[in-house]
């Protein structure tokens, strides 16, 4: 699984995310410095924001609504 992570460096929903994360035992990349490939590849959705395997998930409460589906939570 590629989980890859737009956030900032302190923002309080990315810290929900890599706890969610750690929870679940997964691997994650964070990408604090590149704002304009985010707004390029998905323009007008929120920041932070998660992409699992080229598929944008969103922010941290659908993150978690994610992982609780696939039984990772």
């Amino acid at each position: 699984m590629n989980i890859k992570i737009y956030g900032l460096d302190d923002c309080g929903y990315c810290k929900l995310i890599l706890h969610a994360l750690k929870k679940a035992n997964l691997s994650w990349e964070v990408d604090t410095s590149n704002l304009d490939e985010f707004n390029q590849l998905y323009p007008g959705k929120e920041y932070p924001s998660v992409v699992i395997d080229g598929e944008f998930i969103g922010g941290a409460p659908a993150l978690i609504k994610y992982l609780t589906e696939k039984k990772l939570l």
